[in-house]
């Protein structure tokens, strides 16, 4: 069982890419408000797992929950030793294919977005005023002191990364892809 707060959250997507990756037998609950609660859920018994961002990882080890993976090809700096899924278990193209496509989707972080009719000049407003923050000595120094990092990726990287992600589905694989995220695990 995995803790989660909704089917479109990392928490609970993550964990359905997974259980896919390695043929688990899973059930993910939601509901939790965030990995905070959802490691709590884990503490608690009402779960057996959650998956969190490395950074999230490392500060709920404080509270005993033990980071056992990374889910990408590369060990995750911030925890460097805890080993990459990729250095325990030998995945068949097919099945590593889910761990790489979270991991790609996951490199986002937390991406504004806007309606595609969006007008140009608010976009391009947003996008100054976000670069101002962005930018600003004062917030990069408190989300450090947050332990939080600021690695701001341009629009255009965004919609690179996107694109490239979603090429990797073949033809009928967004369904399953739909499908195994949105469905089979609940």
């Amino acid at each position: 069982k995995w803790a989660g707060s909704g089917k479109t959250d990392s928490l609970a997507d993550s964990a359905a890419c997974i259980s896919e990756a390695l043929g688990l037998d899973s059930r993910i609950i939601i509901g939790y408000k965030g990995a905070k609660e959802s490691g709590l859920a884990v503490l608690r018994g009402e779960a057996d797992a959650i998956v969190a961002s490395a950074g999230t990882a490392r500060k709920l080890a404080k509270s005993g929950l033990k980071p056992l993976v990374v889910l990408a090809r590369n060990r995750a700096s911030k925890l460097p030793d805890v080993p990459s899924i990729f250095e325990l278990v030998d995945l068949a193209p097919e099945r590593a294919w889910w761990i790489d496509f979270w991991a790609g989707m996951s490199e986002l972080g937390r991406a504004f977005a806007m309606a595609p009719e969006a007008p140009a000049e608010r976009i391009g407003y947003l996008s100054g005023v976000l670069a101002t923050i962005l930018d600003s000595e004062a917030f990069r120094a408190d989300m450090a002191k947050s332990g939080y990092e600021v690695a701001p990726m341009h629009p255009d990287g965004i919609r690179s990364l996107v694109a490239t992600t979603l090429d990797s589905l073949a033809d009928g694989e967004l369904e399953r892809l739909e499908h195994v995220v949105f469905d089979k695990y609940y």
